[in-house]
């Protein structure tokens, strides 16, 4: 029998300790938004989002920027990139974004550079490859001096099948590798080891559509080291999701043998002899496992979702995080999960990416629903815990998130003049509204609030530079711009 701990949090737009929190924001005029992935840097979280753009009622990208405690600070739309889940990096005081976009280059692949101001810098469309009529970027990342993009390409006929693209500064394709094995349909994750090699991971299919995980280890000068497989399975569960451990081996989530759909977390060592595996227990969780990563202790950290049943025998889905140690003993499991309590109908809360701070702590995003009038609404779900999963101290395994406020944000709705100033700058505001100024940095520079639709603000006192303003008005919606100190 497992004993389970129930507790309660009440939310503001944050909780309690100010470097722990839970917010979602609704972020106009997107539809459907769900947090992808987070880039780490010593002042901000980026976080790249898949949503459904207003300007053209398909799916699109967005990246946005956030301090540290989850106020968001700016935001870039591309509603002209499709991208994968796995296919943004930093590199020094750039950002790169992996897609293909229909709209613009008969959907072929792309790479999209931007600055940390979110500012676009170069759009860069990778050569068609002859044999395809369709290509999808699912991974990159960079190796030496190449980026590695892994895609799906699609022919006349319908086939597709996974390719690796080494591509150089100038944005040539350097080397392309047709795997030999037709059937290796998936390439999402590309990972570097503490060992220096690059790890890719793959899905292989068989004639009768049973599925396996594949692995290969490639060496800077793109020569395979070593090449795993797991056994064909019937699964419709197939999480992709991989990273390389401190001893040069690897931790994945695959599905049990004897219960298709069921998830495991297996560790395969560095000569791709598998060594242990941890099976979820079937009657007791619906687990969907998304992302897992390795803390810096050598532990196994993992989010996705649980499937539970409310009290009025409604399904729902709860955020999940889970940890193990090295050798696959589970340590803790939480599930935070969101119930609308004017229908008392559960909510979804999933989590799709996790990463660690240098202190611990750990941060997450993903997808949290609320209810508009009859429509179930999507938005971003960002949060920040401890350690060991928790916001506020001792938490249970399930904790309940009520009452939470959702933060609107839409950008540039704050009109600000002169621009650049140097020494008075007018606002002007839809409503009155509490304002913030920050620094490129994150620092908060100035705090002030005001009654009116407009003030005059001195910002003699700033430094010369890039400023944000962050405007939130009293039903929570947040508004932002940013202006130049001379």
């Amino acid at each position: 029998m497992r004993w389970t701990i129930v507790c309660f949090l009440i939310l503001g737009s944050f909780i309690s300790h100010a470097q722990y929190f839970i917010k979602s924001y609704e972020i106009l005029p997107l539809h459907n938004e769900r947090g992808n992935t987070i880039i780490i840097d010593d002042d901000y979280y980026y976080v790249q989002l898949g949503a459904v753009c207003e300007s053209t009622s398909r799916d699109c990208s967005m990246i946005a920027k956030l301090d540290h405690e989850g106020n968001m600070m700016d935001t870039t739309v591309m509603d002209f990139i499709d991208a994968g889940r796995s296919t943004f990096i930093k590199e020094d005081d750039q950002l790169y974004l992996g897609g293909h976009a229909p709209f613009l280059t008969d959907k072929l692949p792309l790479i999209h550079k931007l600055g940390t101001d979110l500012d676009s810098l170069e759009l860069t469309v990778l050569d068609s490859l002859d044999e395809f009529s369709f290509f999808f970027v699912q991974g990159m990342i960079r190796y030496g001096d190449y980026f590695v993009v892994s895609l799906i390409g699609i022919d006349t006929a319908g086939n597709d099948t996974a390719r690796l693209l080494w591509i150089n500064n100038e944005g040539d394709i350097d080397t392309t590798f047709r795997y030999t094995n037709a059937l290796i349909n998936r390439c999402y994750d590309l990972k570097i080891g503490t060992d220096g090699y690059l790890y890719v991971g793959c899905r292989e299919r068989n004639e009768i559509t049973f599925l396996r995980r594949v692995f290969y280890k490639y060496d800077i000068n793109k020569e395979e080291v070593w090449k795993y497989a797991s056994e064909f399975k019937m699964n419709d569960f197939f999480s992709m999701n991989m990273d390389p451990t401190g001893d040069d081996g690897v931790v994945f989530i695959d599905s049990w043998e004897s219960n298709p759909g069921v998830p495991s977390v297996v560790y395969v060592d560095n000569t791709g002899v598998e060594q242990w595996k941890y099976d979820f227990n079937f009657d007791d969780d619906k687990v969907a496992p998304y992302e897992i990563i390795n803390a810096s202790n050598g532990d196994i950290i993992g989010v996705g979702s649980n499937n539970y049943v409310h009290d009025v025998g409604i399904v729902g889905n709860s955020a999940f995080i889970f940890r193990m140690n090295d050798q696959g003993e589970m340590l803790w499991r939480r599930e935070y999960r969101k119930i609308d309590k004017e229908r008392d109908l559960p909510l979804d809360m999933l989590l799709f990416d996790i990463e660690e701070l240098d202190n611990g702590d750990l941060v997450m995003t993903g997808r949290m629903d609320r209810y508009i009038g009859n429509h179930n609404k999507k938005d971003l779900l960002f949060m920040r815990t401890d350690a060991n999963g928790c916001v506020e101290g001792d938490c249970g395994e399930i904790e309940y998130v009520t009452n939470a406020q959702e933060v609107k944000f839409i950008k540039e709705e704050i009109r600000v003049y002169p621009n650049p100033a140097s020494s008075i700058l007018n606002i002007e505001l839809e409503s009155p509204s509490e304002i913030k100024i920050y620094n490129v940095h994150g620092k908060l520079e100035k705090h002030t609030s005001t009654l009116n639709k407009e003030m005059k603000l001195s910002i003699e006192d700033l430094s010369s530079g890039v400023y944000f303003i962050i405007a939130q008005t009293n039903k929570g919606k947040v508004m932002q711009s940013k202006f130049i100190k001379i």
